[in-house]
């Protein structure tokens, strides 16, 4: 009789799960709000946007690599381009983190997540200086670095250490494709001193990204 209730237990659940693709490639969006001083208070650089400032692109893949547990790569990224004075230039905060992530079903096609993420980031500026070779020069002055003669069109950049957190709902609309919602939290621990330029550690701007509140929506499609 015990024999044929966990037979019965066993078909019950199998037919509540649903069987889940190994590799998952997702494509989509992400919310939060940074402080990003350095930029927004240099006159040097023309306003921020909703969608340079609140709004992350962002792409990942991720592998089952035992039963309910993932792991994978993700890429979040805010971008900004314009001109200082007449020199165009292109801004990116690239986060980037490698997904641990545990998952149950409470219903078919329903999926429960959670997700834990070392973080290594970047953050560039770019800056075309065929027009104006003085531009570099003001850019890293504003920031209290010395005088710089720059012959060429070059980038200053930096990496940081982060960690983020999220738990997910996830629904399939197929066994192959998905809608993930995420929410959580990523600890970053920027030091604006640790920017580089020309082999040179420089003073960069000043942003304020510690424990920001992050909200992404992504399609999945796995096989």
């Amino acid at each position: 009789m015990n024999r044929i209730r966990l037979l019965f237990i066993i078909l019950f659940i199998s037919g509540e799960t649903l069987a889940l693709p190994k590799i998952g490639v997702q494509l989509g969006l992400g919310y939060y709000q940074p402080d990003l001083v350095g930029f927004e208070s240099n006159s040097l650089f023309p306003k921020t946007s909703f969608f340079t400032k609140n709004v992350l692109f962002g792409y990942g893949i991720t592998y089952q690599f035992y039963a309910n547990t993932r792991v994978g790569f993700t890429h979040i990224f805010s971008r900004q381009s314009g001109k200082l004075d007449k020199a165009p230039f292109v801004r990116y905060l690239h986060y980037r983190y490698f997904v641990i992530q545990s998952y149950y079903q409470p219903r078919k096609r329903l999926e429960l997540n959670f997700t834990l993420a070392p973080m290594w980031n970047k953050g560039s500026i770019t800056l075309d200086t065929k027009t104006n070779y003085d531009d570099w020069d003001s850019l890293l002055q504003s920031y209290g670095n010395k005088s710089i003669s720059v012959p060429h069109t070059a980038k200053m950049t930096t990496h940081w250490l982060g960690f983020a957190s999220f738990i997910g709902l996830r629904y399939y609309i197929f066994p192959w494709l998905a809608v993930d919602g995420k929410a959580g939290f990523m600890n970053n621990f920027y030091n604006a001193k640790k920017w580089k330029f020309q082999g040179k550690q420089v003073q960069g701007p000043e942003l304020k990204i510690n424990k920001l509140p992050l909200f992404t929506v992504r399609l999945v499609v796995g096989w």
